[in-house]
Parts: C-alpha cells; structure tokens; sequence
C-alpha cells in the first residue's frame, strides 16, 4: 500500500497567532563556518521515513558519509554560510541534472536541482554546562528529510518540509575537545515552478512535491536549556483588540517542577503587565499553560502603524528557563459575511493592495534571509502595496517578523494538499477542515 505524507496549511483564520518565533537568552548563532559537501553515492531512494510522532532517535538508522565520518573535513566540499542550498552552488551542474543551454526556462524545464544526499557541517565549541542543563541545537527550516548529527551521534530528524525542528546534542558533544555538527540532507525532487501542488514519489510513500531544493534556512542557534523550562510560547490575539491570550509550554527533562511560571508583557523594555501562574511539571513531562491579558492602554498594531510588545514567560530562580516572542495588539475579521461582507483590522475597514509571492528568493532558491526580505519589502512599497500572498508555501519567520516590524500584512493561500489525499485510503486525523460555502459542504 502507498502511504502518504502530507501537511496542510488551512488558512485564512480570522484570529491572529505570533507567528514570530519564540527566543530564548543568550543563545549562539551558528550560520557561518559550515561545509556542504555532496554524497551523490549515498542509498536514499528506499529509505523508511517517519513522522514526529513516530520518531525515537534510538531507533532509527544511523547514516554516516559515504567513505565514513572522517570525509566530513575542511578539505572537502566547500564553505557556505547559512541560508544556503545545494542549487546555490551546483544547479545545473554535475552530479546535479544539466542541460547544454542558456536559456533560463529551458533550464527550469530540465530540472537541474541535485536529488539525493548531501552534508552540512562545521565545528563547534559548546558551552560550560551546569548540572541537568540541556545543549539544544535549533534548526529553524530544511528541505527535505533533514538528520542532524553530533560526533556522529543522532541527536535530531525532521521529514517535515521546511517547519522548525531541534536536536538534544547534550548526551553527544565531546565537553574538552573538538565537536561537529553534521546535518544529512536529502532532497527527493519536487517542482521548479509553481506547480507544487503536485505529488512525488519517495520509495512506498507519496508526498507534496514543494520547492525542489535542498538545504538549510539561516537562523540556526546553539541553545542551552534548563532542567526544566519554557519550551515553546504562542500569543494568540482575541475580539478585545487590547486583549491576548498567552500560551506557554512548559517540558521537563528529568525532575518535576511545582511552581509558578512567570507571564511579562513589555513594550521598549517597560513592563505593562505581569502575572504568575502556579503548574506541576511531572518528571520527563510537557504541560501547557495559560493566561489572558488586557493592557488597556496598549498602542494597536496596524498596517504602516507597526507597534510591538514582546511576550516573556520564566521559572523564577531557574537560569535558561526563559522563552520570549514578539507581537502587536490587533484582531482581524470579517463584517457582514454573505451580505456587504467587509474585511476590518481593529473594527475599521481595510482593502489590502496586494501580489503574489511564489516563495522562490535569491540567491539560494528557498530559504530568504533579511537582505532578501528587504528587498521584497522595498519593491512593496515601490508598487504602493500593503499586503502580500504566501502562495502555496510555508511562510518564513524571518519574513513574518519584517513584515510586522514594518506594518504590512502576509496570508497564505490554501495550498494543494487535496491533490496529495485524493488517493489516500483515508486522511490522517486533524489535517482538513469541512465547512459549508453557498450550501453545499467542501474542505
């Protein structure tokens, strides 16, 4: 049987989440230093594949170079810095597909994107860790099957498409001594144009094709973690457009935690609101907690008019528990739908002026960073636009966090999940939405 892989995207909700990623302090970024080297040699093609839920980095197979963990050295392949693709540096050049041309559609045409395996690394010295703490490496996109590697040790993995993804490199890394960072990359194909819609074949398994690159977005950070501590943190925006909901993960390593976890909201560094909650963490566990807050005199978030307030949740006494994102005070929804239907941003009306972003950037392909958002941000303003579509791609943090920073708006399209389903023997559960347009139900 075929089985099939797939994520969907259901948009346009009329509630507002901080998309902005959550931060924790004192983290070390690590995009320059790396080596890409090709594998082209390496099997892949049949490869069982898993999802979150169904990984258990114990269980699953370990992958070194071909030629052994020794080829992974600063003779071999060539130095990037990070966002970076395969195609960056090798479209249309062996052992890529290649095609005798100039022309750039005959060469889109020809698929000169490298499918099969190939090796991100770089040295790193870690941190002086105290007793219980945790050394996380952050990853905040690949494409596609993503492994990450400490010393040759499997501390991560991801077969989620260009979604963020961590690996625990504690019970790895090497305290005195030299330690590298190895992610196993493998791109099985997709699309060069915005045909991604469509499905590709990955052994027994069916999946979106996507954008047909492979590598790693910028962004990547060496974390170090508590015991226990705040380990994902979401504001989510609610009617009252002075009024959030703010929702903290709390995880456990080991010990149990009773206690309260610390809620801040701050604008330019002045604190606006706080409030404890008290939880209990169970040894080796992950609960969710929450609050709701009014700052009744918080300025709103609106297009051109860009005001920000950052998020904190903490265990007080507890170093390296902290996480922090950012957001803006606003609610979005729609008045008089099947009527005079009117979109509204904070209860007045707005008519976006927007385009289309295909989710291709420069010069890697896939993986945008802020010289690149800058430039799609310039060329808005150039066309006297306010808004922008996410078509049929995962939309970038990176991109998300410019855009509130300056005051325009991004939605995403649905994407072309249907076309991944349509053959499946039945859909996995929690990833569509069956609503009723003009009478009649659709998903």
């Amino acid at each position: 049987m075929v089985k099939t892989f797939s994520v969907v995207c259901i948009v346009f909700q009329l509630i507002f989440v901080s998309f902005a990623r959550s931060e924790v302090s004192d983290a070390t970024n690590l995009d320059r230093g790396w080596r890409l080297w090709l594998d082209p040699k390496a099997a892949w093609q049949d490869d069982a594949l898993y999802l979150p839920e169904e990984v258990n980095l114990t269980n699953l197979p370990v992958n070194p170079p071909t030629g052994g963990w020794a080829v992974l050295n600063d003779q071999a392949g060539i130095g990037v810095s990070l966002p970076a693709t395969v195609e960056e540096y090798h479209f249309n050049k062996a052992p890529a597909r290649t095609v005798a041309s100039t022309s750039p559609s005959e060469i889109v045409a020809a698929e000169g994107y490298y499918r099969g395996v190939s090796w991100w690394y770089r040295p790193f010295t870690p941190p002086a860790l105290r007793a219980g703490e945790r050394l996380v490496i952050y990853f905040p996109a690949g494409r596609l099957r993503c492994e990450a590697y400490v010393n040759g040790k499997l501390v991560g993995y991801s077969i989620i498409s260009e979604a963020p993804f961590t690996a625990d490199a504690t019970d790895a890394i090497n305290p005195d001594g030299t330690n590298l960072l190895a992610v196993r990359i493998t791109n099985p194909g997709g699309r060069l144009d915005w045909m991604d819609f469509l499905t590709m074949n990955w052994g027994k398994y069916t999946l979106p094709a996507t954008h047909a690159f492979g590598g790693l977005a910028g962004g990547v950070e060496m974390q170090v973690r508590a015991p226990v501590s705040v380990s994902d943190l979401a504001v989510l925006n609610k009617p009252d457009a002075r009024s959030v909901h703010v929702q903290a993960e709390i995880s456990s390593a080991a010990q149990a935690y009773d206690g309260p976890v610390n809620f801040s909201i701050a604008r330019d560094n002045n604190v606006v609101f706080k409030q404890s909650q008290d939880v209990h963490v169970p040894p080796g566990g992950t609960i969710i907690t929450s609050i709701d807050a009014t700052v009744t005199n918080a300025r709103l978030w609106d297009i051109e008019r860009p005001n920000l307030y950052q998020a904190s949740a903490s265990l007080p006494a507890i170093g390296h528990s902290d996480r922090s994102t950012t957001f803006g005070f606003r609610w979005l929804e729609v008045k008089g739908l099947g009527a005079d239907a009117k979109l509204c941003l904070n209860g007045h009306r707005i008519v976006p002026r927007s385009s289309i972003s295909w989710g291709f950037w420069a010069p890697n392909g896939i993986f945008p960073d802020e010289a690149a958002v800058g430039r799609e941000i310039a060329a808005m303003k150039a066309l006297g636009l306010d808004s922008l579509q996410n078509h049929r791609h995962m939309p970038k943090s990176v991109v998300l966090d410019a855009f509130d920073r300056v005051g325009f708006l991004r939605y995403c399209e649905a994407g072309g999940g249907v076309h991944t389903f349509q053959d499946a023997q039945s859909e996995p559960p929690h990833t569509s939405i069956q609503v009723n347009y003009d009478g009649k139900p659709v998903e």
